[in-house]
């Protein structure tokens, strides 16, 4: 059995980070037996001192610990870092669907790039609301964050129009990339591009709620296909083991 440690949330049974719905899809699609282990962010070192790697260093020099983690029951290992991760699961469990093929993780991480620049815009829309779907010692402990709450006043300003506007443009870039029938980032086949997609868009549905005007408008950019890519993702891989 594999554990997962994610944040939890206040919205009803919705993980929140897209970091650890990296890995959730990933457990999903590959179908390995796992369960969710809930920590809130001041938990999240001591939890992974346990035998997780740092995945960053603090201004001061002390190690940084984030999640998503998984502590792997029939091998004993503890590993950080979604793409870590990744690459583990692959490894040892290689009769499972391959989301990171030989040869590709320098190309993956080059789409990470350049996506996260393309997909920019889109996230000043979301911090807010999900900072409002923490749990409130997550929050609590963030607090400290507050450009994020500063964004409520630039939607006052007007400017959200504007902003959403060069939102699709960026979301559009990225299909761009891909041909017009691929239904993944490489064709047919799911991988790492793909999990970073979805997985950003996740955190955009449970910060925003699934019935509001953002996710709806987003949802039916060019012509759909992150509606029908979404809506298939929910349908096979969002399940959410406790």
């Amino acid at each position: 059995m594999i554990t997962l440690y994610d944040l939890p949330s206040t919205v009803p049974g919705n993980a929140w980070s897209q970091s650890t719905w990296k890995v959730r899809y990933a457990l999903n699609i590959k179908n390995l037996p796992h369960k969710t282990k809930w920590v809130n962010f001041p938990e999240i070192e001591s939890v992974c001192r346990v035998g997780a790697a740092p995945t960053g260093v603090r201004p001061d020099g002390s190690p940084r610990y984030t999640v998503p983690v998984i502590l792997d029951d029939s091998t004993g290992a503890v590993v950080s870092e979604s793409i870590v991760i990744l690459e583990y699961l692959d490894k040892t469990y290689p009769d499972t669907p391959t989301l990171l093929p030989h040869g590709t993780k320098a190309l993956h991480l080059a789409f990470k790039d350049a996506a996260a620049n393309h997909i920019q815009p889109l996230r000043q829309f979301i911090i807010t609301p999900s900072y409002y779907t923490m749990t409130p010692r997550t929050r609590r402990s963030t607090t400290r964050n507050s450009p994020a709450l500063r964004q409520t006043r630039f939607f006052r300003r007007g400017a959200k129009s504007r902003g959403m506007g060069e939102s699709t443009r960026g979301l559009g870039k990225i299909g761009a990339w891909m041909g017009l029938e691929d239904k993944y980032v490489m064709g047919d086949k799911i991988s790492y591009a793909d999990l970073l997609t979805c997985a950003f868009l996740r955190w955009a549905r449970v910060s925003w709620g699934e019935d509001s005007q953002e996710w709806k408008d987003v949802m039916s950019w060019h012509n759909g296909r992150w509606g029908r890519l979404m809506a298939e993702f929910a349908e096979k891989y969002e399940s959410i083991k406790e």
